[in-house]
């Protein structure tokens, strides 16, 4: 998938326990040796990738890009995700950042915002001058409905 110039690609599945942590943070270290400078997006609320990445207790994370306020104006994605990427813990190569999910990403589940379905494009569409791959998606189907 591109995003106006951001090769993209997505690991899906409703299904637990299928490898969607282990192929996407593999399709990230890949990326990583060849030298290209990759994103990961955790929108799992279980937060098994950002675990996986090294990252605990993140100021910003994906729930911020997905949150809208009925009372405001709702912030352009593209901003947020730029605070909200952060580079990938010790373990990983520096080249590897990540936009982290905190368990309370769930309650997007049952949000009656509109235009949810957009809110990820615009913010992918945000990273677009600061990584080569990325993000590499890590998506429960179940979380984003």
């Amino acid at each position: 998938m591109a995003v106006d110039g951001l090769d993209t690609a997505a690991e899906v599945s409703e299904k637990g326990g299928v490898g969607k942590t282990s192929v996407t943070s593999g399709m990230a270290a890949v990326a990583a040796e060849w030298g290209l400078k990759v994103g990961v997006a955790d929108l799992d609320p279980r937060c098994t990738l950002t675990d996986e990445m090294g990252i605990t207790d993140p100021d910003r994370s994906v729930n911020d890009i997905f949150y809208t306020d009925s009372q405001k104006r709702p912030p352009d994605p593209a901003e947020i995700a730029r605070e909200v990427l952060v580079r990938a813990g010790p373990a990983w190569p520096s080249n590897v950042f990540v936009l982290p999910c905190i368990r309370e990403f769930g309650n997007r589940e049952t949000d009656p915002a509109t235009g949810m379905e957009f809110r990820l494009k615009r913010a992918l569409w945000g990273l677009r001058e600061d990584l080569d791959l990325g993000p590499v998606v890590k998506v429960l189907v179940t979380a984003i409905r």
